[in-house]
């Protein structure tokens, strides 16, 4: 049969070198690349805004003077602030 120190057989040891379809080569275009960083990017500045961001709230208060005349005083201020009249 042939040498008994080789496991397998030179045709079998032959097979394995021959590639009948091919390599396999990985492609990423280069627009996936930039779409993947505008995304990245767009991602990222809206949860710094979510992050970073603040809102005014309004307050609204009716006043009456001694007369009976009734003012609506309206403002816009910070969340935390105290609103004094």
């Amino acid at each position: 049969m042939g040498d008994s120190t080789e496991l397998f057989r030179r045709e079998a040891l032959h097979a394995q070198t021959k590639h009948l379809i091919g390599e396999v080569v990985l492609y990423r275009p280069l627009s996936f690349t930039w779409l993947t960083l505008v995304s990245l990017v767009f991602a990222a500045a809206i949860i710094a805004f979510l992050v970073l961001a603040s809102y005014t709230r309004k307050e609204e208060k009716m006043v009456s003077d001694p007369h009976g005349t009734t003012l609506s005083l309206s403002s816009r201020r910070r969340p935390g602030s105290k609103l004094h009249f």
